[in-house]
């Protein structure tokens, strides 16, 4: 039984066994759906999670599609991904939940590439009348504490902790949407929306405390940090890397040091205008 997903305003479509359950929330809605042009209402991938077929003791482990790319995680031996040239058509295979769900983003991520999508990790929020602010920097930096004092100051949603989409607006050339994923590490929050995206806050650490604003070099140098690249296949990495040139000029990105408290939201809204 195949089941469809809603990511990033595409259509996922997974088969049953453990697939559908590291995607819930994201079922897709029929009222969105119908919403859609025609095009869009198709299935931009398929993964399948089929075990292989067996016969006197030997595995056939060869989908029924031209294979092209070949991926395993080094932190799950039992983990493999074979997929077509494009990844419209995945199968994945592992022996537990975890090396299901890194193997789920490879494929959804890879496929996702092709429509102008980057992959980042940082702690999204949507502050009422206002937007999207994504939260970056290195781990344990405080992002989700951020995101969390926003939410208790200043009623902000938390759309995901850990781990977001970005994608240019089809109508608006200048905006730029931040996306909820299914994927959220250690962070409870796990969100499908969409939302302008009005700032990125690089958190930095240091013994000042300040907010600023980056010019385009500094910001590029602190964005890359937080872009999942699909290194894995040149031509996926080369269109990140365009889908990523072409969204920074959108962006009003800033660079903060600050302490974990109500300070810091404080500091930032003066900041961003709020």
């Amino acid at each position: 039984m195949n089941h469809d997903f809603q990511i990033v305003n595409h259509i996922v479509r997974v088969d049953g066994g453990i697939l559908p359950e590291l995607l819930a929330g994201f079922e897709c809605d029929p009222e969105s759906i119908s919403a859609l042009d025609p095009l869009d209402q198709e299935p931009i991938c398929r993964i399948a999670s089929a075990a292989p077929t067996q016969v006197h003791g030997v595995e056939r482990q060869t989908p029924d599609f031209s294979v092209s790319h070949v991926l395993t995680l080094t932190r799950d031996p039992s983990a493999v991904l074979l997929a077509d040239d494009r990844f419209e058509h995945t199968l994945v295979r592992s022996c537990c939940p975890a090396g299901y769900s890194d193997l789920l983003l490879l494929a959804v991520y890879s496929r996702l590439a092709y429509f102008r999508t980057v992959f980042t990790h940082g702690a999204l929020i949507r502050v009422p009348h206002y937007g999207g602010i994504l939260f970056t920097g290195r781990s344990g930096v405080g992002k989700t504490t951020q995101a969390t004092l926003w939410a208790q100051c200043a009623n902000a949603e938390i759309i995901n902790g850990d781990k977001v989409f970005l994608a240019p607006s089809e109508e608006d050339p200048h905006t730029v949407y931040a996306y909820g994923s299914p994927w959220k590490g250690s962070s409870p929050y796990c969100v499908n929306c969409r939302v302008p995206l009005r700032a990125v806050i690089d958190l930095n650490r240091e013994t000042e405390h300040y907010i600023r604003p980056l010019n385009e070099l500094e910001a590029l140098s602190a964005c890359m940090p937080a872009v999942f690249l699909p290194n894995w296949d040149v031509r996926l990495t080369e269109m990140v890397l365009e889908t990523l040139d072409t969204l920074l000029p959108q962006l009003s990105v800033y660079r903060m040091s600050c302490t974990k408290d109500a300070n810091a939201v404080e500091m930032a809204a003066r900041a961003l205008g709020l």
